[in-house]
């Protein structure tokens, strides 16, 4: 997925955790719950409206995705991750202050992501605003490639584009298939809108 000369960075890098998400996703049935992660200038909201608008061929049916959302700023109180099977985090690809040791993204991939075994899909939103941050630069300085210790896939993206939505869409695909370990013939391109 491309915006603008940005593509998408994913490392498919996995170590053993015991059970894998996939055993646990099989006992589903009826929700699948991932978290969206973000500040409130990131646009998470937007996401979260777009993301439940996608129809996913090749679900299960037993399986309705439930995204929740987690909106971090510099102080925020102690999170559990431990019922959700993904998580998604917004990036705001305007904010300068990002690669800030003290930004909330970088704080909470230090004090959570980074110890979980959850895999991890990251938006680096607002790409079509011209002085947006590469994803190149944003997981350099988010940390992204050399603390993050199983799969993850960052993409470019932006509710202002079609390519920038395709890529929200790609991104969820990547996401579900590495958490339900599908079978990636059974999910095809196209997407269906409500």
């Amino acid at each position: 997925c491309l915006v603008g000369s940005e593509m998408c960075i994913r490392d498919s890098f996995h170590r053993g955790f015991g059970i894998s998400i996939g055993e646990r996703a099989s006992s589903l049935t009826h929700d699948l719950p991932l978290v969206v992660v973000g500040t409130k200038e990131s646009g998470i909201d937007d996401i979260v409206v777009y993301l439940n608008k996608i129809k996913v061929p090749g679900l299960p049916t037993n399986l309705k995705m439930k995204f929740e959302t987690i909106e971090i700023s510099t102080y925020y109180t102690h999170v559990s991750l431990a019922s959700y099977f993904g998580i998604i985090l917004v990036v705001d690809s305007t904010n300068r202050n990002l690669p800030s040791e003290f930004s909330p993204e970088v704080q909470f991939l230090e004090n959570y992501v980074f110890k979980t075994p959850l895999d991890t899909l990251i938006y680096a939103h607002k790409q079509e605003d011209y002085n947006a941050l590469g994803v190149r630069k944003i997981a350099t300085d988010l940390k992204i490639i050399t603390k993050i210790n199983r799969s993850w896939f960052i993409e470019p993206t932006s509710l202002a584009t079609s390519t920038g939505k395709a890529c929200i869409e790609e991104g969820l695909f990547w996401l579900l298939r590495d958490v339900l370990t599908f079978n990636p013939t059974k999910i095809s391109s196209s997407v269906i809108f409500t």
